[in-house]
């Protein structure tokens, strides 16, 4: 039988440690791809008046068998109370440190001219939050402007995109990160659920579909003076074996204007991740497991179930942070488009 036990460090604002937190009644942590944060927590605890509310963090730990994984950097945002005549409840809403990004706003007209280098500039507006952004060479093909009040986060999710990279997250040890963009389908898995003796896998597997609408052909254009001559990508999904392809349903066209590109090459690469995107929604899978703190952002992973034998994308997961736990996973299959 497996040990586990979870552990709740206070941090300072540099992500120093300052003590373990002893009065932690309960937590549930969240993650979803799609957000802006990826991860937030809920936690409930004794009231401590030595944390600093406005810049303190919280770190929560797992340990499994005397080996310890992160399982997140989080800053307290809504540190609600209630008391009795004995005691005072904090019942805290927290997010991971992205939440900054938002907070904090351009305060002029930010302005970008063509020829900006883009990942530099993405550095530049992380500042001195911990990173680490896969370096490659993009420049600006267009003017770009931002109003005043921009979170920098948007500004830095709109450059990420337009290089075809993911959008910022940040991983379980509190470090934001960009990567280039790899369809799903080009990728391995990196953690595998199978049943049989030992199994993290519970029962409980249930698959979902829904093609309804799903487009097979994609379009994306440039409509931009700057960008001489004018780029246009088309992506088809022609692949015999979907059930939404041209070769097996009506044609469903979406056609989208991108407004700024590095290249053409960038803008193909776009429209077919676009087109996968658009076709993860064929085959969903939701399960829980055993608690696994080893899980990141958009992790490949393999189940195996029965009839069930593929990969998956993971688009979100949450944890009850108490011995006995269950870990809920929602994936959306890997789909050749």
């Amino acid at each position: 039988m497996r040990g586990i036990s979870f552990t709740y460090n206070l941090l300072d604002k540099n992500n120093n440690f300052k003590k373990i937190l002893k009065n932690v009644e309960s937590c549930t942590i969240s993650y979803l791809s799609l957000s802006t944060q990826k991860y937030t927590a809920n936690l409930k605890m004794k009231d401590d008046a030595t944390i600093d509310w406005l810049n303190d963090r919280i770190q929560v730990m797992c340990k499994i068998d005397n080996v310890s994984s992160p399982l997140g950097v989080y800053i307290i945002t809504s540190p609600n109370q209630s008391k009795n005549e004995t005691l005072i409840i904090r019942e805290i809403t927290m997010y991971s440190p992205i939440v900054l990004l938002e907070r904090d706003k351009v305060q002029e007209r930010y302005y970008l001219p063509i020829g900006t280098n883009i990942t530099t500039e993405i550095e530049r507006l992380l500042g001195t939050n911990p990173y680490v952004l896969e370096q490659g060479t993009f420049f600006t093909s267009s003017t770009k402007e931002y109003e005043i009040g921009t979170p920098k986060i948007t500004i830095i999710n709109d450059l990420l995109g337009s290089i075809n990279y993911t959008s910022l997250y940040i991983d379980m040890g509190g470090i934001m990160k960009a990567d280039k963009y790899v369809l799903p389908s080009d990728r391995v898995f990196n953690i595998e659920y199978k049943e049989g003796q030992g199994s993290l896998l519970h029962k409980e597997v249930m698959v979902g579909k829904d093609i309804f609408n799903v487009p097979n052909i994609f379009i994306r254009y440039t409509n931009n003076a700057d960008i001489t001559p004018p780029l246009v990508a088309r992506y088809e999904n022609y692949n015999i074996d979907s059930e939404t392809s041209t070769a097996n349903a009506p044609n469903n066209v979406s056609a989208e204007e991108v407004t700024d590109v590095a290249d053409l090459q960038t803008l193909q690469d776009i429209c077919k991740r676009d087109a996968y995107n658009a076709s993860q929604i064929y085959s969903s899978l939701l399960f829980s497991t055993a608690i696994n703190p080893l899980h990141g952002y958009m992790d490949c992973i393999h189940v195996a179930y029965g009839d069930i034998d593929n990969n998956y994308i993971e688009t979100s997961w949450s944890i009850d942070c108490v011995v006995g736990g269950k870990m809920n996973h929602t994936c959306r299959r890997v789909v050749v488009v």
